[in-house]
């Protein structure tokens, strides 16, 4: 696993960037970009809405790496000059998807979201999430910024 350094964004700040609210919050921390791959975390309890039987879900695991694309284009957003009006990120579209294994609650889930194409309106990322010994999931998810006015 990479050294990260300090979040950038923890919680609650990183409600600014997400749309969800408790008890659908996967994202606890945003680390910035580290040679072009943005990375984020979620700590698991067991009183997650994805946690059965200890473990974190497959579905929670996709929606972590959802909000985590989501956390990075709105840091893009709100941080440049990236189109003036306002704007939210919708996932379009999970594709190429590979499920390893599962986390355990008290493990820390590490997300890597790495922007393969983009444009003014849409980006296609390659997301991994990971714990600090094993990968569980990855995948492609395509995201698309919708004008909000």
């Amino acid at each position: 696993m990479i050294k990260l350094p300090a979040p950038l964004i923890s919680y609650p700040d990183i409600l600014n960037f997400l749309p969800q609210r408790y008890p659908m919050i996967m994202v606890d921390a945003y680390y910035g970009l580290i040679h072009d791959e943005a990375y984020t975390s979620l700590y698991i309890t067991d009183d997650n809405i994805f946690v059965d039987n200890h473990y974190f879900t497959e579905m929670g695991l996709m929606d972590f790496l959802a909000q985590s694309g989501i956390v990075q284009m709105g840091n893009m957003i709100k941080h440049t000059d990236f189109l003036k009006e306002s704007t939210i990120a919708v996932i379009s579209q999970f594709k190429n998807f590979k499920f390893y294994q599962k986390a355990k609650v008290e493990d820390t889930v590490y997300g890597k979201i790495k922007k393969t194409y983009s444009n003014d309106y849409m980006a296609i990322l390659k997301v991994v999430a990971f714990t600090d010994i094993n990968i569980l999931i990855e995948g492609c998810i395509h995201a698309l910024l919708v004008n909000n006015n």
